[in-house]
């Protein structure tokens, strides 16, 4: 993003980057950068938490006591009932969808000035960054390694640099490969996300992205079990 937010600064422009996919990657940021925000949500099990920073001067902001209870409550059932849906397959998949989809309306409405919960915040300083970014790092580099040779697909960052630690590894084919993959892969217990809906119609990345999953969750053997499915779809045909 470099070039870019040089360019708007050079047009005296005030730049907020958000770093979100990038917090754990060596170069996490641009420089030239006037304020830093990014979701920690994403990245470990939390139900609140997110990063701001002013590159140039200090906050002063007074924070509520406490956070939003009714927010977090919602994010704790929602997580538990994914979990146990993915580990048991009771209960339903639509439960869980709702629980977030309602957070989010909730945060939409009522988020600022609130403190992180403080479960949350136990489980952030209790976190091994190091060795996070070290599994992350391997499980992308198995993902690239065994898909790179695999005609039926190409990466959205064909060339992987091993400072980084991404937060997933987009994947591009056609819409209709794609959504048959996908429903595969559900079939087979294997739940990849999509990203970047066509809010903007500036591209159509949503219709042909999937999202594998390289998170710290999972060892290098369940990586490539999963990543084998998807060689396999193809090579059979499915």
């Amino acid at each position: 993003m470099d070039e870019y937010i040089k360019k708007f600064k050079e047009k005296g422009k005030i730049v907020i980057e958000d770093i979100t996919h990038s917090i754990l990657s060596q170069k996490s940021h641009s420089e030239y950068s006037d304020y830093l925000v990014g979701s920690l949500r994403k990245w470990f099990p939390i139900s609140s938490g997110a990063i701001a920073v002013a590159m140039n001067s200090n906050f002063e902001l007074d924070l509520k006591n406490g956070s939003n209870e009714e927010l977090i409550n919602l994010k704790n059932k929602a997580m538990q009932n994914k979990k146990n849906y993915i580990k048991t397959e009771e209960g339903s998949k639509e439960e869980f969808l709702n629980q977030y989809a309602e957070s989010n309306k909730i945060l939409e409405k009522d988020y600022q000035d609130y403190s992180i919960d403080l479960k949350s915040f136990e489980i952030l300083m209790g976190i091994d960054l190091e060795k996070i970014k070290s599994q992350r790092k391997e499980n992308t580099k198995t993902i690239y390694e065994k898909l790179k040779s695999n005609f039926n697909i190409r990466f959205l960052v064909e060339e992987y640099d091993e400072e980084d630690c991404l937060l997933f590894v987009p994947i591009l084919m056609n819409n209709e490969t794609r959504n048959n993959l996908r429903k595969f892969l559900i079939s087979k217990n294997v739940f990849l996300p999509v990203h970047w809906p066509l809010e903007e119609k500036i591209n159509n990345i949503f219709e042909r992205e999937l999202s594998l999953i390289c998170d710290q969750r999972y060892e290098k053997e369940q990586i490539e079990e999963y990543v084998d499915l998807i060689i396999n779809y193809f090579e059979k045909g499915e």
